[in-house]
């Protein structure tokens, strides 16, 4: 199938050009054309080409996509003739020529090594023809001649060698006395007759010295010529890989510029901003505010104002409000060691919790119990018994949380704090009933829903898979809904 006359090269250059590349790539004939190449070819000459493409991709065999070039390809062509007549331009307003060039580029210096080979290919082959029509004609002319001297009876059995054309012809008259009979020499005197012998008088070989000569003078000019195009392509591929090398030196050096560039840069910004690695906070600029706090940070707790500054301008984070947390834990430490402030050991309790570091304060608090220094304060008892129990049950110590509780109860038996945590160590040990009881209890006693979906939601995160298994199926059954669940 002569798929370049679809379009012709001299009307449509992009687009011969792509149906070549296109019928390669399935036939792999001439050239060993990438199926990538040609994606990337077809999406720059535009939609209708694009489109062409994704046809063939369709079709399995070799066969169906040359028939889709065939037939597909019609209205790539209706399309491509259409913008023609229109703007005079073979390719789309949107196609990407750069892209075209590049991809045909990389093939053109094949296609043209391939078109001066199959052009040395033809003038052999032509002369080869030519010299077997030579040599057919020159036997041919030979046994015609011969055959009509035998029929007129010319030759003896053994015919006498005649000689060269450049005998006179008195000599080859005598000649042909001596083979002839008389009846017939009158014919021999006919110069076309003697034309005759003398073909047959030339020496066997078809191919004259003359002929020879020529025909090797034509090998030797098709050898220098075969190995002239050797030596271009040879010489072509040096200037490529010269020129790669060239390139590849060049690219070498703009990257060391590049670097040494960056490296400035990175030295001058260095110079004016500062990294706080422990806070996961880099390239904060040096005597700027949050630079200040987080210096401050480092020694000494910040403000709840500036905390919310931090998280209003998007830098705070778990590691910030760590080591805030754990400044403010010390200071609650600090001030029960040196003070005996009461409240400042709950705080201090609760503050190390939420840093869930409940083995630093756990020694302290059982120290002070039974905290007889509350001086029949209930709600301090009640809140250093509670907190106390918390930090046991995070220790997993239920056993000693659960006996906390219950004391922390029979003293304040209105506060809902100690039924949360007797709720949730119930819970947690798969006491399900018992601690749904106390949620209930701490329900009635003010303890807000939301909160107790925050413990509930807790104490399943915490929970082994053996128990989360359990705690879903008793969720499930005792009607709680949650998402998360």
């Amino acid at each position: 199938m002569k798929f370049h006359q679809l379009f012709p090269e001299g009307q449509y250059p992009f687009h011969s050009r792509y149906i070549y590349l296109l019928t390669n790539m399935i036939t792999s004939k001439d050239l060993d054309v990438s199926f990538v190449d040609m994606e990337i070819l077809s999406l720059a000459l535009g939609h209708e080409a694009s489109e062409l493409f994704k046809c063939i991709l369709k079709c399995t065999s070799s066969s169906e996509k040359l028939n889709s070039i065939a037939v597909d390809g019609i209205l790539l062509k209706e399309a491509v003739k259409s913008r023609l007549k229109v703007t005079s331009s073979e390719v789309s307003s949107t196609a990407n020529k750069a892209v075209v060039d590049v991809v045909v580029g990389q093939y053109q210096m094949k296609i043209d090594a391939l078109t001066r080979h199959n052009s040395l290919l033809s003038d052999v082959r032509k002369e080869r023809i030519r010299q077997k029509e030579l040599l057919k004609a020159s036997i041919g002319r030979q046994e015609r001649v011969k055959y009509k001297i035998d029929k007129q009876g010319l030759l003896k059995d053994k015919p006498q060698k005649l000689e060269n054309k450049t005998m006179p012809v008195e000599s080859r008259v005598n000649v042909t006395n001596s083979v002839m009979p008389n009846s017939v020499h009158k014919a021999v005197v006919d110069e076309n007759y003697l034309d005759s012998i003398d073909k047959v008088a030339q020496p066997k070989s078809p191919i004259s010295d003359t002929e020879r000569a020529r025909q090797k003078k034509l090998l030797e000019e098709c050898i220098e010529r075969q190995a002239l195009f050797k030596k271009k392509v040879e010489e072509q591929r040096l200037l490529k890989n010269k020129q790669q090398s060239l390139k590849n030196i060049q690219q070498s050096l703009e990257y060391k510029k590049i670097a040494e560039e960056q490296k400035q840069e990175r030295i001058e910004h260095k110079k004016h901003h500062i990294d706080f690695p422990d806070f996961n906070t880099f390239d904060v600029k040096k005597k700027s505010k949050l630079a200040k706090l987080l210096n401050q940070l480092r020694q000494k707790v910040i403000s709840e104002d500036e905390l919310k500054w931090l998280k209003e301008v998007g830098f705070a984070n778990e590691a910030i409000e760590k080591k805030n947390n754990l400044h403010i834990a010390q200071i609650y430490l600090t001030n029960w060691l040196d003070k005996k402030k009461p409240w400042d050991l709950v705080n201090a309790s609760a503050a190390y919790r939420k840093l869930d570091m409940p083995n630093r304060i756990k020694p302290i608090l059982a120290e002070s119990y039974p905290f007889k220094f509350t001086n029949n304060n209930d709600n301090l008892k009640s809140a250093l018994l509670t907190t106390y129990g918390g930090v046991c049950r995070d220790l997993d110590s239920n056993k000693q949380s659960l006996k906390l509780g219950h004391e922390a109860h029979q003293v304040t038996p209105l506060n809902f704090r100690p039924c949360t945590l007797l709720g949730a160590v119930y819970i947690s040990t798969g006491e399900f009933g018992i601690g749904h009881g106390w949620y209930e209890k701490a329900r009635e006693r003010g303890f807000s829903q939301s909160a107790y979906d925050n413990d509930i939601r807790s104490i399943y995160l915490r929970a082994n898979q053996e128990m989360k298994k359990r705690l879903k199926q008793n969720l499930i059954q005792t009607g709680h809904k949650y998402n998360w669940l």
